[in-house]
């Protein structure tokens, strides 16, 4: 019920904020907002949420595997990195789907 509650606050946000673009980070979050499964360790496609950009991402939290983050990484051109420079690489994944989309 409480999930339930954070969505409909985060919908109201977005609504109200109307942003550029929506990054999800994990499979869960994105499920929540669209109601759709994704693979998240593909290539990043156009996806939006009612007429805005959503760019789905893999959860840097502890609970996810490394080997997921890196298949993540290497399917959006992003070589090899440390743990310490996922940061740096999220940046160049962000920057290079916006350059993409214009």
């Amino acid at each position: 019920m409480q999930s339930q509650t954070h969505l409909e606050i985060i919908k109201k946000e977005i609504e109200l904020i109307k942003p550029d673009l929506i990054i999800t980070l994990g499979g869960l979050s994105y499920f929540m907002l669209t109601g759709k499964k994704i693979k998240l360790t593909d290539k990043i496609n156009k996806n939006e949420y009612k007429g805005t950009l959503l760019m789905p991402m893999v959860h840097l939290s502890g609970a996810t595997r490394k080997l997921t983050i890196e298949t993540f990484l290497q399917s959006n051109c992003i070589p090899h990195c440390d743990n310490n420079e996922f940061g740096k690489a999220y940046f160049q994944i962000v920057h290079n789907y916006l350059n993409s989309q214009l």
